[in-house]
């Protein structure tokens, strides 16, 4: 599965910053920062694989050791991006 969403993500036409995919206590996913476009990309079990695209202008971030949140303060919505795989 993470393989497939990999594969997915990478013939998009924009520039990918950082892309971090994971496979860790059942949570599957794939995220990226897309600078040029200004924006965050999201995907995996957490959004039931649908592709959340949000504004960098409207999502603070708070990392930890092996994880980093990405909030959205406009529909107040989490997103947990894993810094390493299993």
């Amino acid at each position: 599965m993470k393989r497939e969403l990999y594969r997915r993500i990478v013939k998009l036409p924009i520039s990918k910053f950082n892309i971090m995919n994971w496979n860790v206590n059942k949570n599957i996913g794939i995220s990226f920062v897309d600078f040029e476009g200004n924006t965050f990309w999201f995907c995996g079990t957490r959004t039931d694989f649908e592709m959340h695209i949000l504004s960098l202008k409207n999502i603070y971030s708070r990392e930890y050791n092996d994880y980093i949140i990405f909030k959205d303060i406009i529909n107040n919505n989490s997103y947990v991006v894993y810094k390493y795989t299993e």
